[in-house]
C-alpha cells in the first residue's frame, strides 16, 4: 500500500529493531557521534555525512541503515540525552522537592546539551526514557489529587519553563559567540557567595577566591564588593535589575534586565 503523498515517515520507536552491529558501527555508536557533533557545533552543524564523518571510513547511506532518516536519528538523540535525568523509581514523601530535583536535573543537561532545547519542539516526545520521565511527574502529580488532564497541563508548564529558558540561553550563547563577547565558563561560585554576590562590600570566602576570584571582580581576591551592588544600583534605578546565575562546576552569568526606550 503506497504511503500518502507527504505524510510522515514512521517513528523510529515503531520502526523494525536495527541490523546488527558491522564492525564498530552499530545505532549506539551512531547517536554518540551525533550528540557530540551536536554538543561542538550546535543543531545546525548535524547532518548525516558530517555524522558518518566523524565515524570514520563510512558514508551517510550506511547510516541509513541504523536510524532510518534523520528524523529518526533526532528522536533517538533526544531520547538519549533525556536518559541522562535520573528519574526516581517511586515519588517522594515532599512532591515539591521531587519536582524540583527532576527540573534542575533537566535543566543541568540540557546545559551539557544546548542543542536539546532547540530540538525537542521538532519531533514528538514519545522516546521510552522521555515517558518515563514524563510517567513520573505525572505520579507525583496525581498523588496530590490532580486529574490526569490537570497534571498533564502542569508537568507541560514545568517543561515549557525549563525548556524554554533552555532555548533562550542557547540562543544567547550563540550571540556571544558570533559577537566575540566574554561568558563565564568557569567553575562557579559557591551557594552562599552567588546568594550575596550584590551585597554590598561583600568580597566572599576563600572558596570564593579560588573559583572566581578574578573572574567576577577583575582583580585578584575577593574584590572590593563594591562591582555587582553598583551595577544592580544602575539598573534598578533606570527601571530594570540584575540577576545573577551560578552553577558550581559550569559557571557563572550576571544579567542586566532594563526596559525598551521608544522615541516619538
Amino acid at each position: 500500500m503506497r504511503k500518502p503523498s507527504g505524510a510522515a515517515a514512521p517513528l523510529i520507536w515503531v520502526q523494525p529493531p536495527p541490523p546488527p552491529r558491522q564492525r564498530s558501527l552499530g545505532r549506539e555508536e551512531i547517536v554518540a557521534a551525533a550528540i557530540a557533533l551536536a554538543d561542538e557545533a550546535g543543531p545546525g552543524a548535524l547532518t548525516m555525512k558530517a555524522v558518518a564523518a566523524r565515524l570514520g571510513p563510512y558514508t551517510a547511506m550506511a547510516l541509513y541503515r541504523y536510524v532510518y532518516n534523520k528524523d529518526g536519528l533526532v528522536d533517538l538523540m533526544l531520547d538519549a540525552a533525556t536518559a541522562e535525568v535520573p528519574v526516581p523509581a517511586q515519588p517522594g514523601p515532599d512532591w515539591r522537592a521531587d519536582l524540583l530535583e527532576l527540573a534542575t536535573q533537566t535543566r543541568q543537561m540540557i546545559m551539557r546539551h544546548p542543542w536539546y532545547a532547540t530540538l525537542i519542539h521538532t519531533r514528538p516526545p514519545v522516546g521510552p526514557h522521555m515517558m518515563r520521565r514524563l510517567e513520573f511527574m505525572l505520579r507525583v502529580l496525581t498523588a496530590r489529587g490532580a486529574s490526569t488532564a490537570a497534571a498533564m497541563t502542569y508537568a507541560a508548564l514545568i517543561d515549557r519553563h525549563i525548556f524554554g529558558s533552555g532555548l533562550q540561553e542557547a540562543e544567547e550563547a550563540r550571540m556571544t559567540q558570533r559577537h566575540g563577547l566574554v561568558d563565564d565558563a568557569g567553575p562557579g561560585l559557591p551557594r552562599e557567595d552567588a546568594a550575596r554576590a550584590f551585597d554590598r562590600f561583600h568580597r566572599g570566602g576563600d572558596r570564593a577566591d579560588a573559583a572566581a576570584g578574578a573572574g567576577l571582580n577583575g582583580s585578584g581576591g575577593g574584590g572590593s564588593g563594591l562591582g555587582l551592588s553598583i551595577v544592580q544600583a544602575i539598573a534598578v534605578a533606570h527601571g530594570g535589575r540584575a540577576t545573577l546565575e551560578s552553577w558550581p562546576g559550569q559557571g557563572t552569568r550576571v544579567r542586566v534586565w532594563l526596559p525598551t526606550v521608544t522615541h516619538s
